[in-house]
């Protein structure tokens, strides 16, 4: 059994590096303004070492690091950095474990034909974390995912490898406050004078399930290097998805929009012939100087129907290359698609699929797409005169059967 276990240390504080290079050489915290009554997201290498740490309040890390940037949480954007960070693993092994939100557990077993001694892997998939996701990764590689975790943590000037025959060895001379134990039975270690993992492992396996239970036995294995636990893969959720290069890049958003209808047709055609529908819709889109950009939408409610499904993307187009009305205090990466050039990558995908939604025809469809479309323009004059544009509903005295029409008034 062979594990490799890669890190990006501070994740949130590096994607917000990456958008704002500016950040690079000064304290971060992430979590929101030093003012708000939450918690401390992420922090820097060096607010840290002012004392600052996860979950503490704002106001308390403001007091040890004032000079620090105050960021508010992209949570969104920080899945998505995980995400892409899964998906560049699994181009190197089939069973790749996420753990947490920096680092994952990667199956190395099997993998020396295809790159190379495990040195030559960690370095290549340090390397391709670093070229095409722009984050400084750490691994380290071992016979276990603890020794793996272990030997990550030391990888600051590279790659850390640990054979089985070393194991016992390299255990033995790490603290053992990084044994996987709770907070009192941390205290009993420091009480009882056992300060490195070498020294846990060589008590009695009985004396400690007396002393600490099922957790200092399940510790006591791990320290001893008997680590069998596999690497479990992710679950992913069903997905189609549609990509189309475009070569020579694609600039014209009408000519964008038969492509997308193109793409989208197929994927709904699919949909239809599998008896299922979507919920979210996701575009992603690689621009000539190398920017990506992404939009998601969730839909109102499960669809197989290719129009509506275009209807949306264009819609997501639209708002990608349209400038915010106002400044915002975070970069805008969707802003990037106004920049000279064009699209030379398109990927549709649907998510969230699940059985077609059954749906009884009635008398009113086409009063209830009037009404959608309405209500759409609607929203639309809103965000654009601001809301001293009312929307009023009435009744339709006139009409046969009950209904409603809408009123628009100024006040």
């Amino acid at each position: 059994m062979k594990v490799a276990y890669v890190v990006v240390d501070h994740l949130a504080v590096e994607v917000e590096r990456r958008s704002h290079p500016e950040l690079r050489s000064r304290p971060v915290v992430v979590g929101g303004l030093p003012h708000e009554r939450r918690p401390v997201f992420d922090v820097s290498t060096e607010a840290a070492r002012a004392g600052v740490r996860r979950g503490m309040p704002l106001r308390q890390a403001h007091q040890l690091c004032p000079d620090a940037v105050f960021l508010p949480p992209d949570e969104a954007g920080y899945r998505r950095a995980n995400a892409e960070l899964l998906d560049l693993l699994e181009e190197f092994s089939p069973a790749v474990e996420p753990d947490g939100l920096d680092g994952a557990y990667l199956d190395a077993a099997g993998l020396t034909l295809l790159f190379g001694e495990d040195p030559v892997l960690a370095a290549r998939i340090v390397r391709a974390i670093r070229r095409r996701l722009g984050l400084a990764a750490r691994i380290g590689v071992g016979p276990g995912k603890f020794v793996a975790w272990l030997a990550a943590r030391l990888a600051d000037a590279g790659p850390v490898v640990v054979a089985p025959q070393e194991v016992r060895r390299f255990l033995a001379r790490q603290p053992a406050w990084l044994l996987p134990l709770g907070p009192e039975a941390h205290d009993r270690l420091r009480r009882l004078g056992l300060r490195s993992v070498g020294q846990f492992a060589r008590l009695p396996a009985e004396d400690l399930a007396l002393q600490f239970g099922a957790e200092g036995v399940t510790a006591h294995r791990l320290a001893r290097g008997e680590d069998d636990a596999p690497v479990v893969p992710r679950a992913r959720p069903p997905t189609l998805v549609a990509v189309r290069e475009l070569e020579p890049a694609l600039a014209d958003r009408e000519r964008f929009r038969v492509v997308v209808a193109h793409l989208l047709a197929d994927l709904a055609g699919r949909l239809q012939r599998e008896g299922r529908s979507c919920r979210t819709l996701a575009l992603r889109l690689e621009l000539e100087d190398g920017k990506r950009v992404e939009r998601i939408s969730q839909l109102g409610e499960p669809t197989d129907d290719g129009a509506q499904l275009a209807g949306v993307a264009c819609e997501m187009l639209e708002q990608a290359l349209t400038p915010p009305s106002a400044p915002r205090v975070r970069a805008n990466l969707l802003q990037e698609a106004e920049r000279p050039g064009g699209i030379v990558r398109l990927e549709i995908a649907l998510e969230g699929l699940g059985p077609r939604v059954a749906r009884q025809l009635g008398l009113f469809d086409a009063q209830r797409q009037r009404r959608a479309s309405l209500d759409l323009a609607v929203d639309r004059i809103q965000r654009r005169f601001g809301s001293r544009v009312k929307r009023v509903v009435v009744a339709d005295e006139g009409a046969w059967l009950p209904s409603r029409r809408f009123t628009l008034k100024d006040y």
